[in-house]
């Protein structure tokens, strides 16, 4: 895969219509030439409604005040779990619609739902954001807030020590993993010195150590590092179990699965960061949930359209040809 400077821009100033829950724009192309989509397709999102006359997306009021309460309570610096339980307490639901009832909230739907440029008029058209024809529910300065209180959420502030550039990470999950009992970061830990060369045979484990808010799981949280990143990477493998993916996004990465195997860690490091915005281990089930990254995924399917189509035979080939001739630091042996 190409490399490409990674980017998170917050603006933007051409229409575009919204797909499914997530505000992403229909289609690939740039936002220069990006079609005006009025009418409303695919599941309608928590906070509206569809309008049967003109197909277009108008504010339910009464999920409307939930979502401004949720982004408040996610700008205020409560976990993506802890607005879920005060919604379920207060017996609030996910969208209901004529194939299913609405359900318990999640942090994961939490996450999503906060996530999405559509509840400040805004949707994805590749890479960047612009203008939707969807009204806002929220202003733009609230839900960049509540993205920053999320994102400082993820990790604590790194140590000098720990600012490696990311081809000689030897974690791949390095600020993006969670405790999936208190929310907090997941810090990593070895018995001895590692680094990407020896990272296959040092034993690495990602520890709740806490956070701001509150002290370290206790018993301990740990995991062994190697456990936790073959099962992210195990569900990149299989985007066809993930139900919220947008179709374009689902295709590159069924279009991309061949290519993982023969990543070397730097490489694997980038694109799993690229791709996952969040990933949370559960201690009890020994699962981990991944909320993906729909702007770096969005970003990612600009940049590689080639992506979008499945790869040829030779090149497939010679991903094969390299699976017997990954350096010593790759994750899969």
């Amino acid at each position: 895969m190409p490399r490409r400077c990674r980017q998170r821009p917050v603006g933007g100033c051409v229409s575009g219509g919204w797909h499914r829950g997530t505000g992403r724009h229909r289609g690939t192309g740039t936002a220069a030439r990006a079609p005006r989509h009025a009418g409303q397709s695919g599941r309608v999102p928590f906070g509206y409604r569809a309008n049967p006359a003109t197909r277009q997306l108008e504010v339910d009021l009464a999920e409307a005040e939930t979502v401004r309460e949720f982004f408040r309570r996610a700008a205020a610096g409560e976990t993506a779990e802890a607005i879920a339980r005060w919604a379920n307490e207060q017996s609030i639901t996910t969208k209901a619609n004529r194939k299913r009832e609405g359900a318990r909230w999640s942090g994961r739907t939490i996450l999503q739902l906060i996530r999405s440029p559509l509840y400040f008029g805004k949707v994805l058209s590749g890479p960047v954001f612009v203008e939707g024809v969807q009204p806002a529910i929220v202003d733009e300065e609230l839900a960049i807030a509540a993205w920053e209180a999320i994102a400082r959420r993820r990790t604590r502030e790194p140590s000098r020590r720990l600012l490696l550039p990311l081809e000689q990470d030897p974690y791949l999950l390095r600020h993006v993993l969670l405790c999936g009992r208190c929310s907090g970061p997941m810090t990593t830990s070895a018995s001895q010195a590692v680094t990407i060369e020896n990272a296959d045979e040092v034993p690495r484990y990602y520890r709740c150590r806490g956070s701001s808010q509150g002290p370290a799981c206790r018993p301990t949280v740990q995991v062994a590092a190697r456990e936790v990143e073959q099962e992210v990477l195990r569900r990149l493998q299989a985007p066809g179990s993930v139900r919220d993916l947008s179709p374009n996004a689902r295709c590159f990465l069924e279009n991309v699965d061949p290519l993982w195997p023969s990543l070397p860690r730097g490489e694997l490091n980038y694109w799993v960061r690229t791709f996952v915005w969040a990933a949370t281990w559960n201690p009890d089930t020994r699962k981990v949930d991944i909320v993906f990254d729909e702007i770096g995924l969005e970003s990612a399917i600009a940049e590689n359209p080639e992506l979008l189509k499945p790869l040829p035979e030779k090149v497939l080939r010679k991903s094969r040809g390299r699976k017997g001739s990954r350096s010593k630091g790759s994750t899969r042996k």
